[in-house]
């Protein structure tokens, strides 16, 4: 599913947001690092016809050079080298370039909807309006699509499309928190998969994500919120806190205090 899909409002509102982003950049440090910028990658053809434009406007402005560093058009170029070696010696690389042009716009409105949650005078409020709308709509419209993939083809493992695109399936996936029966499907289907074919650390964040979801607790400490007086990140309902790091040992996770601090000091740079 390319972009054209989307609503023409929608898409009006994503030219403009991103925009918005990079000019927001400038502000910060270390914000975007070139891994926040390459989620656009798949979209150079849609969003940016002249894809030297697209990539000067982004990695050679003075501004953001210092931001990202003087390498940082050698690290762009790279990254984009990486996402079209990502769809080589897959079975079906078409398929594997869908899941991440979807992705990528997913998780380009997403960012931009952080950015407002921290600073709410970033925007209006009528594109703050606009941004939630564009994220319950590609939410919708993913999660419609990604079903009618997996009736076909069977949830896009490793060996399908490719380590890359294989996990940007399973986020779509985890974003489609309008859908919890989708959700709980998937998690079973991945709950089948040899290990090979996903990452158990996908199955782990899926599980509490389908956990929480339904009204229950989580295992992994996967799933967490920022605490309105503190302003620290805190994991939702867990089933057993005793237990919580022993079993996201067992996927391959960091202990969760480390990822607690992770997402703080995250936070804080934005």
């Amino acid at each position: 599913m390319v972009p054209a899909n989307f609503s023409d409002e929608s898409l009006r509102t994503i030219k403009v947001l991103i925009p918005l982003l990079l000019e927001k950049a400038q502000e910060h440090w270390d914000y975007p690092d070139p891994a926040n910028l390459s989620v656009l990658l798949p979209l150079e053809e849609h969003l940016f016809p002249d894809v030297e434009a697209y990539r000067e406007r982004i990695v050679l402005r003075p501004s953001l050079r210092t931001l990202i560093g003087e390498n940082a058009a050698a690290r762009f170029d790279r990254m984009r080298q990486e996402y079209l070696e990502a769809l080589v010696d897959v079975s079906n690389p078409a398929l594997g370039k869908e899941i991440f042009e979807s992705d990528a716009v997913d998780q380009a409105v997403r960012q931009i909807r952080c950015l407002l949650s921290v600073e709410s005078d970033f925007a209006p409020k009528e594109i703050q309006d606009q941004v939630e709308h564009v994220v319950r709509e590609i939410e919708h419209l993913n999660t419609a699509w990604l079903r009618e993939v997996i009736q076909k083809f069977g949830f896009p493992t490793i060996s399908l499309v490719g380590k890359a695109a294989s996990y940007r399936a399973w986020r779509l996936t985890q974003h489609a928190d309008n859908c919890l029966d989708f959700q709980r499907e998937v998690l079973r289907i991945l709950l089948e998969l040899r290990k090979e074919e996903v990452l158990p650390a996908n199955v782990a964040y899926l599980w509490d994500r389908v956990a929480i979801n339904g009204g229950g607790s989580q295992r992994y400490g996967t799933q967490f919120e920022f605490d309105k007086e503190s302003g620290k990140a805190q994991p939702l309902r867990l089933e057993d806190e005793s237990r919580v790091n022993q079993w996201r040992k067992e996927v391959g996770l960091d202990p969760l205090e480390e990822t607690l601090e992770m997402l703080d000091r995250r936070r804080n740079r934005i």
